[in-house]
């Protein structure tokens, strides 16, 4: 099923998505005013891919805002930088490279990670190739926006310092592992494809949750020793959720209304299943 749920997203991709064809050959370093940025691109016509490198040094910010628009292909994202930011893009035409700016106001940084406008006339076919991967700071306070068109993801920002995260996905197979980032607010847009969300580990905050699905599977991992109340409305598939309490659409844990801090969810809409694991 999961590879049918990718086909029936990137069949929309291939009406609005696309590249036209690349054939220069350079090497370009390059580094701005303020000694922030560190640029490599390497694009050869004897090759098939081409690669830009591009790491950003903290700055004077205490708290980012980091929007990052995919378009198709695979992406990465960890937390494995004492930097701002690294990023190593890899893309087999011009019309697949990022856009990637870093500027600050006060205490606030804003990372763009993005990629071309949507409105160009674009073609996609076998040949083409898309990967991104980024690293941010664990330790900054970030607060993210994703959106991903099409592909495969793989979001690993465990033991981060995240305010709020966004994610928003036309089509795909997506891990997306939170664990221990007592994250205040999360809200995830699936239109296809299968996910695999984590929120396990200690929570100090709140959270509050909205999980909108589409066509496709929803496993959330959750953690036993935090007070959770999942609403599941409008989904039509199987529900696993063993060892919660069910009350009409309601689920809850034995210990919610008992801990510190409770995980109120909302899940709404999608056809597929959805699959709770509770884990100490």
């Amino acid at each position: 099923m999961k590879g049918n749920y990718l086909l029936i997203g990137l069949s929309m991709v291939l009406l609005s998505f696309g590249c036209i064809s690349a054939s220069e050959k350079s090497s370009i370093k390059n580094s701005d005013s303020t000694n922030t940025t560190q640029i490599t691109i390497t694009c050869n016509a004897d090759s098939t891919v081409n690669i830009l490198r591009k790491n950003i040094a903290q700055g004077k910010a205490t708290k980012i805002k980091t929007e990052i628009t995919f378009p198709a292909g695979a992406i990465n994202i960890n937390s494995s930088t004492k930097l701002l930011s690294e990023g190593v893009y890899e893309f087999s035409d011009w019309k697949w490279k990022p856009e990637i700016s870093y500027t600050e106001n006060g205490e606030t940084g804003y990372l763009k990670i993005i990629s071309r406008d949507k409105n160009e006339d674009k073609n996609i076919d076998n040949s083409d190739s898309c990967n991104w991967n980024i690293a941010l700071n664990k330790d900054l306070t970030n607060e993210l926006e994703i959106k991903f068109l099409a592909g495969e993801g793989n979001i690993d920002l465990r033991n981060c310092n995240i305010k709020r995260f966004d994610f928003e996905m036309l089509a795909g197979d997506v891990d997306i592992n939170l664990c221990n980032t007592s994250v205040p607010y999360f809200i995830f847009k699936a239109l296809a494809g299968e996910a695999d969300i984590d929120l396990s580990g200690e929570w100090i905050d709140d959270l509050n949750a909205d999980i909108i699905g589409g066509f496709g599977d929803i496993t959330l991992t959750l953690p036993s020793k935090t007070g959770v109340k999942l609403n599941i409305i409008g989904v039509i598939g199987e529900i696993h959720a063993p060892g919660l309490k069910k009350e009409g659409k309601t689920y809850t844990n034995e210990l919610y209304g008992s801990t510190k801090a409770s995980l109120y969810i909302e899940l709404k809409g999608g056809i597929g299943s959805i699959n709770i694991v509770m884990v100490d």
